[in-house]
């Protein structure tokens, strides 16, 4: 959810809550490439095993470096 709400702000859009807001945020100028799509395949891949949650937990550290990357290229900073 912090991840969104960053995205958010980082478009100057308005956060109202988390339902439909990966398919918004997919829709806007500054995200990670693929982000929505990234955000269902860690979702996809978490299950209850070991293997699984060490899956999920790699891609969405993967999804974070991309969105950190975004924030120190952006006149935000």
């Amino acid at each position: 959810m912090c991840m969104l709400q960053v995205l958010f702000a980082m478009n100057k859009e308005h956060w109202l809550n988390e339902k439909g807001a990966v398919t918004i945020a997919n829709n806007f100028k500054i995200k990670p490439v693929n982000f929505k799509s990234q955000v269902d395949e860690i979702f996809t891949s978490l299950s209850a095993t070991p293997e699984n949650i060490s899956q999920s937990v790699a891609l969405l550290k993967e999804l974070n470096a991309d969105l950190t990357d975004l924030l120190q290229n952006s006149a935000l900073l």
